[in-house]
């Protein structure tokens, strides 16, 4: 079964190199998304309790300046993750770190157009 690896990495400076090191490995391919974390929003900027939370949401959401990057990719079911990790490691710092980031694996049900041999 294919797996889908999630990456939600708080330092934006790394992702460039995060992503080189993936496609490196064998990585087939990668997608970058900027993000926002709700617990990070309202330790730096606060909440609002003279709003409903979507609205309150909104505006904290509207407001970051330095957004996360969410990455992610399907991998076949024999790519090697613990590799991969030791490796986002090598660039970001050890996950366990705090303000680092999240990565995580699920397994795929099905995958369609997958394309596992090209550069």
């Amino acid at each position: 079964m294919a797996k889908l690896i999630v990456f939600v990495i708080d330092e934006t400076q790394h992702v460039e190199v995060v992503f080189e090191t993936w496609l490196r490995l064998g990585v087939p391919g990668v997608t970058v998304i900027n993000s926002a974390g709700l617990r990070h929003q309202i330790k730096k900027y606060g909440s609002r309790d003279d709003l409903p939370f979507v609205v309150s949401l909104q505006s904290i959401l509207q407001s970051r300046k330095d957004p996360h990057q969410l990455i992610f990719s399907v991998v076949r079911d024999d790519f090697d993750v613990d590799t991969l990790v030791v490796e986002t490691e090598k660039v970001t710092g050890p996950l366990n770190n705090p303000d680092v980031g999240i990565l995580f694996v699920v397994p795929v049900q099905g995958v369609w157009g997958l394309r596992t041999d090209e550069k």
